[in-house]
């Protein structure tokens, strides 16, 4: 793994470790302010919005592929909207530990499959 690379992965898996999230919540913004992509993500709700509605509409009986799913919003989505099999793809693989364990808790685990990659 070039080091580029190995920075992004290492990134994702800090970024999405729930203890590590927990701990620099206590710490006030610091976290926001150099690690958070809350802003973004509040640019981009419109753009997320249309695509839970898309999902919603056609996933039913399909093959659901959600590329970098992070923790898996769209996929277990995808599960919950009926899809045949939902899979997901990410470099963090704590992110794959964690959707991996919430489509078990939501008992979708029979047609989720999670990959880090």
């Amino acid at each position: 793994m070039d080091s580029r690379t190995r920075a992004e992965f290492e990134f994702h898996n800090r970024d999405r470790d729930p203890a590590f999230r927990k701990n620099a919540g206590e710490a006030g913004d610091t976290y926001e302010k150099f690690y958070g992509n809350q802003k973004y993500y509040a640019a981009t709700r419109r753009s997320s919005n249309y695509i839970f509605d898309w999902i919603s509409a056609h996933a039913n009986g399909k093959v659901f592929l959600d590329y970098a799913c992070g923790n898996g919003g769209y996929a277990i989505h995808a599960a919950k909207a009926g899809a045949a099999r939902s899979l997901g793809f990410d470099i963090s693989d704590v992110s794959v530990q964690n959707v991996r364990r919430r489509a078990q808790e939501l008992g979708f685990a029979a047609n989720t499959r999670f990959f880090p990659g």
